[in-house]
Formats: structure tokens, C-alpha cells, sequence
């Protein structure tokens, strides 16, 4: 199985035994982990490095600014990675941090929690497979559309009846990023030269996930100034509303037709 698949399948079954190991004991997770983590880092000690030559490299600043250059060629990449801080601190960030509370509140458990993380990854686990056999004409306008369904979480930790609900939306949510987020990293590696591939890859990195703490951390003092109803109200409005308005720039709609050659490596 490619190490998608494989990741997915830990990402549907991790929330599920984590919260049945935390009914023994809040500690019990958290010692599994690190076991886990030391394990991992021990096996990939042994792992033999392929070899490699050396080239002469810039400072930091100058790859950064040599990425920020490869991506403002791309009017569409340069929007995705304008937008990505704004989805992950304001949008997903909220949802996580409040799913928990929630689950607790409205379903007098955290097994909701747990079970709502593994719908969403096996959400995931569906986009995987059908973007494996399907290759869309406009794979901006599936991108975009894809990442509006994740409103469904905000909506359904408000306003979900039943815990069946809150599944089936985090189900849906789970198939809409991560078939915008696949569609984003094939165009951006057929679009970007292959040399400076690692350039954006970090820059894309940096502007999702190496956000996320901030907007975990910024949720705390977002729900006590403003509750925890206008927070997720906000998010689900982000999400439906920017994602469609981004298909007004510039080959967002194909995600490419505007690479340029460049001498640079």
C-alpha cells in the first residue's frame, strides 16, 4: 500500500484506540506515543542514506526569497499559499480545539471526539483512492469546491442533532481537504521546476501546518472574547467563502498554465 494509504489508515485508527486507551488513564496515550516516537526514531537510525553530491547553496534568506519569487510567477500558488494560513489558524485550528469540548458537552463523552477524527480520515481515505483514478479538467475548480465542504464541522459541532451527524459531516470534510490538498500538491509539482520543488514544498509547509500552533493557541482568547457560536460561525464562513472567490485569480482554475522557465537551480 503507497504511504498515503498507510498514513490514512493510522489517522482513521488512531483517534479510535486513543480514546479507548484514555478511558484507562489520561497518562496511558501520551506513554504509548512517546514509546512509539522513540521506536520510530531508532528504526530510521539504521535506514542507509542514499548518496549525494553537495552544491553550493544560498543563506536561508536567499532560498526563502528565492521561493517567494518561484511562486509569485504563479499567481494561483502565490493565492493557495496566501490562503492556506487563513484556513489552518481560523478555520481547522478552532474546530480541533473545540471538537473536544464539544464532544464532552453535547455527547457527555470524548468517544465522539475519537470517532469523529476517524470518519474524517477515512474521508480521507475515499479522496485517496478516487483521486487515484480521477484526473479532473479544471482541478482548481474541484479544489476549491472540495475545501468549502469542510464548513459542514464548524456547522456540525453547533448544530449537529445527533453524534451520526456530526460523523457523516466529518466524513464529507475529511474527502473535501484532502482532495484539495492533493489537487494542490500535483499541480504544484507538474507546474514548479524540479529544482526548486523543495523551495515551495517548504514554503507551502510553513504556511499550513507550521501555523497551526498559532491558531490553537490564538482559539482560547478568540472564544472568550467572542463565544464559542460566532467562532465556528466564522470559520464555516471563511471556508465557504474564499475558497470560491480564489477561482477569480489568475490559472486557479487549471492550478497551472503559467510556469516559466528559469535558469536558476
Amino acid at each position: 500500500m503507497p504511504a498515503p494509504g498507510g498514513r490514512r489508515l493510522g489517522v482513521i485508527a488512531g483517534p479510535v484506540v486513543g480514546t479507548q486507551l484514555a478511558s484507562g488513564g489520561e497518562a496511558l496515550p501520551f506513554v504509548l506515543a512517546g514509546v512509539v516516537f522513540a521506536g520510530g526514531a531508532a528504526v530510521f537510525r539504521r535506514v542507509p542514506e542514499p548518496p549525494w553530491t553537495p552544491v553550493p547553496r544560498r543563506s536561508l534568506l536567499g532560498e526563502a526569497l528565492l521561493g517567494f519569487a518561484e511562486a509569485g510567477r504563479r499567481p494561483w500558488l502565490s493565492a493557495l499559499l496566501l490562503f492556506s494560513p487563513v484556513s489552518l489558524m481560523f478555520v481547522i485550528a478552532p474546530s480541533q480545539v473545540l471538537l473536544p469540548l464539544m464532544s464532552r458537552e453535547t455527547f457527555g463523552s470524548y468517544a465522539a471526539y475519537g470517532t469523529a477524527l476517524a470518519f474524517y480520515g477515512a474521508g480521507g481515505l475515499i479522496s485517496s483512492v478516487t483521486m487515484m483514478a480521477w484526473e479532473p479538467r479544471r482541478p482548481g475548480v474541484v479544489a476549491m469546491w472540495s475545501m468549502s465542504l469542510y464548513a459542514l464541522v464548524p456547522l456540525a459541532l453547533l448544530f449537529a442533532p445527533s453524534a451520526w451527524v456530526l460523523f457523516c459531516c466529518y466524513l464529507v470534510a475529511g474527502f473535501g481537504v484532502e482532495t484539495y490538498a492533493l489537487t494542490w500538491d500535483v499541480a504544484m509539482y507538474r507546474e514548479v521546476p524540479d529544482q526548486l520543488i523543495g523551495r515551495i514544498t517548504s514554503l507551502a509547509w510553513l504556511s499550513t501546518f507550521g501555523l497551526m500552533p498559532f491558531g490553537q493557541a490564538l482559539t482560547g482568547p478568540l472564544t472568550n472574547l467572542m463565544g464559542d457560536h460566532a467562532v465556528l460561525l466564522g470559520a464555516a464562513g471563511l471556508v465557504l467563502v474564499i475558497p470560491p472567490c480564489l477561482l477569480l485569480v489568475r490559472g486557479m482554475a487549471e492550478m497551472g498554465g503559467t510556469r516559466t522557465p528559469t535558469k536558476d537551480g
